[in-house]
């Protein structure tokens, strides 16, 4: 705590506030009856101004804030105990500081009370030159990235994690395979593999996958059960060379987000509607005045606008979401061409191409069947959209895909015969250890307690190597649950 200034041996105050001053109060000379503002600065003003004061006194008090000055917690205050004194030491960098400047530093005092300022011959130098390029880049990134793999490791190590990879070609064109891993619902990236030049083949992409999985097991201490990659030609024989290696010991599935984006795809590929939608989205995005008008008839008829969206082109929840506002304006967009339509057709310009394309913008949005038709899309779209958002969570189960799948279509009539059997009974048993729906799901008539039973020594089987087909603890224990 500071000490009280020496002026207040001049100064008397009844601790009423200063005029309008709400921080400093009404203070009087010895002398004088008219106050003065009770702060520091005021208070030497009139000091040095007021010839009623005792030149004694003054030079005392003078020699009092000088001293003040030196130490500003007063004479009688004693550190505490428990509190260590202020002692500051910088710690510099080895080599900076001393090797460039040897003097002491003359940064400039300054200006205001630079008679009491403390010694600046005592700071050091701290000027230091930043880091070289090579430096930067290869010391300090090195060491940046294996302190974030030594605490992603102390965070995953001893849990289990499903790897996925995926090809795709950056700006330049360039080849590439990125891999990464998902421990509890977290996205770890791996490796992202070069291979321009390389063969395209179901071998080579199996000898990166297995250089991955024992570089994850040796840099993050995690056990990979699973790998999910999408349908290519190369990515199905990956997955079957992964399933006949005895050393791997996991379970591969092709990647649903990829298939249901693929299903949107093809479905939006063959649909008319769709594509004219699109066009007069981008058509009134793209002229501003008619989208004026349009935004003036949601005000009019909604009190409120609402963008036209345009979708982005893989994206296939955008694609829903886009068709979806579109068909939720069609009173509006017949409302303002109707009311509206040779502004409509003057905002195209003097081209007699834009305005063919207005015109037929126009005439597209009168069509009588093109609205119903948009909505059918919309209805079919939903639940693939759907599908497509569940799909590409990171924190997607197995479970979540069949359940997700039986909400589309009726599962187990549309189930192709030729598909792997072993895959298959692996979601079913991820429904069925879902504990919240165990053996409620499934049809008893279908898939009894006899073949729910052999679905999961089955899969215990592959993913560990033991089989529990005779194990009396595993029945016991598969029984309580059923039941």
């Amino acid at each position: 705590m500071v000490a009280k200034s020496p002026l207040w041996k001049l100064f008397y105050s009844n601790k009423t506030n200063y005029k309008t001053n709400k921080t400093h109060k009404n203070v009087w000379s010895l002398e004088l009856v008219k106050p003065t503002c009770g702060k520091i600065d005021s208070m030497l003003a009139h000091k040095r101004a007021c010839g009623w004061i005792d030149p004694e006194l003054k030079r005392k008090v003078d020699a009092e804030i000088m001293a003040k000055a030196d130490n500003p917690a007063g004479d009688s205050f004693v550190q505490p105990s428990h509190i260590a004194a202020f002692n500051y030491q910088p710690q510099l960098p080895p080599g900076y500081g001393t090797s460039n400047h040897s003097s002491p530093s003359t940064i400039p005092l300054p200006p205001k009370r630079m008679k009491h300022s403390p010694s600046f011959e005592t700071i050091p130098d701290l000027t230091f030159g930043a880091p070289t390029d090579p430096t930067a880049s290869g010391t300090l990134l090195r060491n940046e990235a294996d302190r974030v793999v030594a605490q992603t490791r102390a965070r995953v190590e001893g849990k289990l994690a499903n790897y996925q990879c995926d090809g795709w070609k950056n700006i330049a064109k360039t080849s590439l395979i990125s891999a990464m891993i998902v421990v509890d619902d977290e996205v770890l990236p791996v490796h992202t593999h070069d291979t321009t030049g390389r063969p395209k083949t179901g071998d080579e992409l199996f000898s990166l996958v297995k250089a991955d999985f024992a570089f994850v097991k040796e840099t993050y201490g995690v056990e990979i059960i699973a790998a999910v990659t999408d349908d290519g030609p190369d990515r199905k024989k990956m997955r079957r060379l992964v399933k006949e290696d005895p050393d791997l010991r996991m379970a591969v599935f092709e990647c649903w987000a990829h298939q249901a984006g693929l299903l949107t795809g093809n479905y939006l590929g063959v649909k008319q509607d769709f594509m004219d939608g699109n066009d007069i989205i981008k058509w009134f995005n793209n002229h501003g005045k008619a989208l004026d008008l349009l935004r003036n008839q949601q005000i009019l008829i909604l009190l409120k606008e609402y963008a036209l969206l345009y979708p982005a082109s893989t994206r296939w929840t955008s694609q829903f979401t886009c068709l979806s506002r579109l068909s939720s304006q069609e009173a509006i967009i017949l409302s303002c061409v109707a009311q509206h339509r040779d502004e409509l057709l003057l905002t195209a310009g003097p081209k007699a191409d834009a305005k063919a394309k207005a015109t037929k913008i126009i005439d597209r949005c009168l069509k009588p069947g093109f609205w119903r038709d948009l909505k059918r899309i919309v209805r079919h779209l939903e639940p693939l959209a759907i599908a497509a958002n569940i799909f590409q969570d990171p924190s997607c189960r197995l479970d979540h895909v069949l359940l997700t799948l039986g909400n589309i279509y009726d599962f187990f009539d549309c189930l192709d015969e030729s598909q792997d059997g072993n895959k298959e009974e692996l979601f079913i048993l991820a429904v069925f250890l879902n504990s919240y729906i165990r053996a409620k799901f499934f049809n008893a008539d279908h898939l009894s307690f006899i073949a729910l039973f052999h679905i999961a020594w089955r899969s215990f089987l592959r993913l560990t190597g033991n089989n529990l087909a005779n194990d009396p603890v595993f029945l016991r224990a598969f029984t309580d649950y059923y039941l």
